[in-house]
């Protein structure tokens, strides 16, 4: 009788590393098409959109500074040596995101997070990418307190070339610091919580245009040293030359607005105090009254 001859269903298991970039199941299907087991490693489940985290096998980088915890190394040994310098390196970096995420959800005040996060970075060399890694980390957390807890902020779910009003998205890599924007494309539906004030529907029916809200973080460690430094900025933008003039000329508009840029009508400072999530959200909204109804929270007023 001939021996039974087992075959291999998988070319292989193909582990997808991910520490600074952010991972996108479109490049983990690729290689699930071609016939290979997935799986994907993370400095944390945030840097991997969730179709890679409902889809495939994720070990964060918290479970291998453990497991490397655990190895007996001999200093003396160069192998074992660079081993323990990664060691050193997870077990000093993965405290950031931790400090980050309880300032955001109210865990940390912002005073105990900057005392914190100047101790805990002191000995670290944050680059350019590093801190844009930090900011990116911030959005995604911030992104899911407002699924749960400020819907009303939630203007979308469509990406940027939809030409509606958009979910909130993030950018990491373009020039500049790395921002969190939402598009408003149909600022007069009354389908949403927001409605752009009346003043503006004669512009709107002539050219239509966009508001875009927008959050610039920046969590530099040397220099977010107490509540009161500066973080980053909140802008409201329009592509429109004919409602930018508009805001400029018309009262109370010219006096309210602070513009800056080409597209920014409005700015406004954002400190470490304001970085907890239900503060940004109520900063979000101020923003925002700037220039639009907040018809949700009118209808809880009256009711």
């Amino acid at each position: 009788m001939l021996p039974k001859v087992v075959t291999c269903q998988t070319k292989g298991l193909v582990i997808e590393n991910k520490v600074k970039s952010f991972g996108n199941h479109l490049q983990l299907q690729k290689y699930a098409d071609q016939g290979y087991e997935v799986a994907a490693m993370a400095l944390l489940q945030e840097t991997l959109d969730a179709k890679v985290r409902e889809h495939y096998s994720v070990v964060e980088y918290s479970n291998v500074c453990e497991i490397i915890r655990r190895l007996p190394l001999n200093p003396l040994n160069g192998y074992h040596f660079v081993i323990d310098q990664y060691r050193t390196f997870l077990s000093s970096t993965l405290p950031v995101f931790d400090l980050i995420r309880k300032l955001g959800i109210g865990q940390l005040s912002p005073n105990d997070f900057a005392t914190q996060f100047a101790n805990i970075t002191a000995g670290l060399e944050l680059r350019d990418n590093d801190i844009r890694t930090l900011s990116y980390f911030y959005y995604f957390n911030f992104e899911e307190y407002l699924q749960r807890y400020a819907t009303d902020l939630l203007f979308g779910t469509v990406g940027y070339d939809e030409g509606e009003n958009t979910r909130w998205l993030f950018e990491k890599n373009m020039q500049g610091p790395p921002y969190m924007e939402a598009i408003i494309g149909a600022p007069f539906s009354k389908h949403g919580n927001w409605r752009m004030h009346e003043v503006f529907r004669h512009i709107f029916e002539n050219e239509r245009f966009a508001i875009a809200p927008r959050i610039e973080i920046w969590l530099a460690h040397q220099d977010l040293t107490a509540p009161s430094s500066k973080a980053g900025t909140l802008l409201l933008g329009t592509w429109s030359s004919t409602l930018r003039k508009y805001l400029s000329e018309a009262d109370p508009y010219r006096f309210a607005l602070s513009p800056v840029g080409h597209r920014n009508f409005h700015r406004e400072q954002l400190l470490v105090s304001y970085l907890p999530f239900s503060k940004l959200a109520e900063r979000l909204r101020s923003l925002l009254t700037k220039v639009f109804h907040n018809f949700s929270l009118e209808h809880e007023t009256t009711s």
